[in-house]
């Protein structure tokens, strides 16, 4: 769910003016109005859903760790072909997107009002094979390649999968210090590797307290932990909106927490939908910003117009988006899925053969 919410963040970027904007040129005049708009603001926090990815994975890699009893090389290996066969190619995409937007309609790539229309025009000029090469390692030329903004995150979780070995091992007393030396690392020197490694720390005391502590959920009453998890989501929106980033980074750990205690103890089966969506999350956040580039080039040569206002483009997009990551995720990133899962079961198979030692 927290990918589809980055999704609608993002397809609003691309293909919606809202807020202020939508405020001084459409202006809203009945409690229809008003509802919508509110709902436009309740996907506002795509960045704290990232962070959210942050702290799941970090207790997802440790659940995976134990479960596996991987050597360092088995780890090392198994993340680096689930992570980065996909990654690869959607760094191609986005460079393709990118330059087919720009022969079908350049006229995107000169608008100056709009921030996004800015952003892919430096994303343009950017262009070149030091840009593509710097990309395979995460990190930014001028911008991402191919305009894709999306990979920042990427960067803090390979280096959080380079360093989990080490975290792994720390006691909770000396985890806790090396959580402290990364925030005052942040504070006085204002580096923002150090801030995100913050949230994979975080993670890993999640993990560890949900596997030693937790035996009852935070709430008894489902209905009533439900109902809070939707006041304190609501909560996170409004403290995006008024700025406060800081602030609302650290409430999303809490809405973390309550997520992950609510589904571990009242969600039994997931829908579906919500299993698909999950499954396919890591292909539609590579990807997503590209199909919503060429869809939104599409659209502006179609309607001869670069600022759109109506909602039904961005819920599009967002649908859009998600169609085109599912067929993505079944041609790239499914099979190396299956690659992983018989490297796996064959270092499975190892350490269990007679005089196996770790």
């Amino acid at each position: 769910m927290a990918a589809l919410i980055v999704v609608i963040y993002h397809a609003k970027f691309v293909l919606w003016s809202g807020g202020q904007r939508y405020l001084n040129e459409i202006g809203i005049d009945s409690v229809g109005g008003y509802v919508a708009f509110a709902f436009d603001m309740l996907s506002s926090s795509g960045k704290q859903c990232v962070i959210f990815f942050f702290i799941l994975s970090a207790v997802v890699t440790n659940y995976s760790f134990d479960k596996h009893k991987y050597t360092l090389k088995s780890f090392y290996g198994f993340r680096a072909i689930r992570i980065y066969v996909p990654y690869i190619f959607s760094v191609l995409l986005s460079v393709a997107s990118l330059l087919a937007a720009y022969y079908y309609n350049n006229n995107i790539f000169l608008v100056e009002e709009r921030e996004y229309n800015a952003s892919i025009k430096v994303a343009f000029d950017d262009l070149s094979a030091l840009t593509v090469y710097k990309a395979f390692f995460f990190i930014p030329n001028e911008t991402y390649a191919g305009g894709n903004f999306a990979y920042w995150s990427l960067l803090h979780e390979a280096l959080f999968y380079l360093i989990f070995p080490i975290y792994k091992r720390l006691r909770n007393v000396t985890l806790l210090a090396l959580l402290i030396i990364f925030a005052i690392g942040f504070y006085f020197f204002n580096i923002y590797i150090l801030y995100y490694q913050c949230f994979f720390v975080v993670g890993i005391f999640f993990y560890r307290y949900f596997r030693v502590r937790s035996t009852t959920p935070v709430i008894q009453k489902e209905w009533l932990f439900f109902l809070l998890l939707l006041t304190f989501y609501a909560i996170l929106n409004v403290l995006v909106k008024v700025s406060h980033q800081y602030l609302s980074d650290a409430f999303a750990i809490v809405v973390s927490l309550l997520v992950m205690d609510y589904t571990l103890y009242f969600v039994q089966k997931p829908k579906r939908l919500l299993v698909s969506l999950g499954n396919i999350s890591y292909s539609l956040y590579l990807n997503h910003l590209s199909i919503l580039l060429l869809f939104y080039a599409w659209l502006a040569w179609l309607l001869k117009e670069h600022v759109f206002y109506d909602r039904i483009y961005y819920y599009s997009g967002a649908i859009l988006a998600v169609s085109f990551s599912l067929l993505l995720y079944y041609v790239i990133e499914r099979p190396s899925l299956k690659l992983v899962y018989k490297l796996k079961k064959r270092h499975y198979n190892a350490i269990h053969q007679p005089g196996f030692s770790e």
